[in-house]
């Protein structure tokens, strides 16, 4: 596992505690940080990882199409 991705599973955990999750996607931006996006439940979050500052900034959003039984 990637230190970034570990990051980005750090910040997911305190936020949902102990929902179940799954990363969807992630990237690499041209500044050097990253982006993954996991699904939690009904919602969306979009974290930033940035490491050279060490820091995360996690965005959330309610996915209103998901079924999380569906998974």
């Amino acid at each position: 596992m990637s230190i970034e991705k570990i990051y980005a599973v750090n910040a997911i955990r305190k936020l949902c505690g102990n929902t179940k999750y799954k990363e969807v996607a992630r990237r690499k931006k041209f500044n050097g940080t990253y982006d993954f996006v996991f699904i939690a439940g009904d919602y969306l979050y979009v974290t930033n990882v940035d490491l050279r500052r060490k820091r995360t900034n996690t965005d959330v959003y309610f996915n209103e199409y998901s079924d999380s039984r569906s998974w």
